[in-house]
């Protein structure tokens, strides 16, 4: 438990340092006049509209969840903006969480797990396919080709991963003896692939809405700088940092997610000529505002259910 801790509080000294050298290479005097320049209208605006991203993603976990069982809107939203909170300090824990909070209403781990499975999968694919087209219009057709390729190797491996030798393959090997947990899982994940497609469709659609209204929020920013930068073009760099956020790893916690994301929004944005100093000004004020809004679930949202859930030991391995 201490080292658990220990490694916490090294994760956080690391992330920290990380970006603080990131912004003094890129000029914290520069980066300071941009943000100087920032209205506070605009930020506000930002502001709301992320509360929207939130509401629209409940909203597509709604019309995954009816069918199985039904949760109000309110409560849908309360849970997912708790799990988001757990997502961002430690990674994946988003989907462990929201899986736990939809036991205390009645529905078993296997299935809740197959709609965050579900939720997830249809997101990442959305944002593939935009970040394919980023990567043919922002980088060079060769560094284009090798990841267009990884990215379809990954999608190859998700496929096989549902498939019944990928299932058998999970049980053996990951789930072992947890295996009974999970009970549900893949019968509901084909439940909906086989009968519930238009759910599925109604999904994308959410999805997509949802990524261009994530985009807007940092589209919003650059108009009182002056900077003209497209709603497509913010679009498809956004895909990519957003994309680099849902990759599974210890190695991707808060400090790096930005430091990450500040260097992509500067690489992107460059091909574009947005100048550096302003894009991560930019994303200064985004990251903050995710933080904000983390900060408010926290202060305002119960989420004791998640803590004592968490201590059930026959739920989760």
């Amino acid at each position: 438990m201490k080292m658990n801790k220990l490694w916490i509080i090294i994760k956080i000294i690391l992330g920290v340092t990380i970006v603080y050298l990131l912004l003094r290479k890129i000029g914290l005097k520069d980066i300071g006049d941009a943000l100087a320049l920032t209205d506070a209208s605009y930020v506000v605006a930002a502001f709301i509209i992320l509360i929207l991203v939130y509401v629209i993603g409940t909203i597509r976990l709604y019309f995954l969840i009816i069918p199985i069982k039904k949760i109000s809107l309110l409560k849908l939203f309360r849970y997912s903006s708790i799990s988001w909170v757990a997502g961002v300090i430690i990674p994946t824990a988003d989907i462990i969480s929201f899986s736990y909070l939809l036991k205390k209403e009645g529905i078993d781990l296997g299935p809740g797990l197959a709609i965050n499975f579900l939720d997830k999968a249809i997101t990442l694919a959305v944002l593939t396919g935009l970040s394919l087209l980023a990567f043919l219009k922002f980088l060079p057709l060769s560094q284009a080709t090798n990841l267009i390729i990884m990215v379809s190797a990954l999608f190859l491996i998700t496929l096989l991963a549902i498939s019944p030798l990928g299932r058998a393959a999970v049980r053996r090997l990951i789930l072992r003896k947890y295996s009974e947990n999970f009970t549900g899982f893949w019968r509901v994940l084909k439940w909906f692939l086989l009968k519930k497609k238009i759910l599925l469709i109604v999904n994308v659609a959410l999805t997509l809405i949802k990524f261009i209204t994530t985009a807007a929020i940092t589209y919003i920013l650059f108009l009182p700088l002056g900077i003209q930068v497209s709603l497509y073009d913010v679009s498809l760099i956004t895909a990519i940092i957003l994309i680099v956020k849902l990759i599974p790893s210890p190695l991707i916690f808060p400090g790096i997610r930005e430091a990450v994301g500040f260097s992509l929004a500067v690489l992107l944005y460059a091909q574009i000529g947005v100048a550096a100093p302003v894009v991560v000004s930019i994303y200064i004020i985004v990251y903050a505002l995710s933080y904000l809004y983390a900060l408010l679930t926290v202060a305002f949202m119960d989420y004791k259910p998640l803590i004592k859930l968490s201590r059930d030991k026959t739920t989760l391995p």
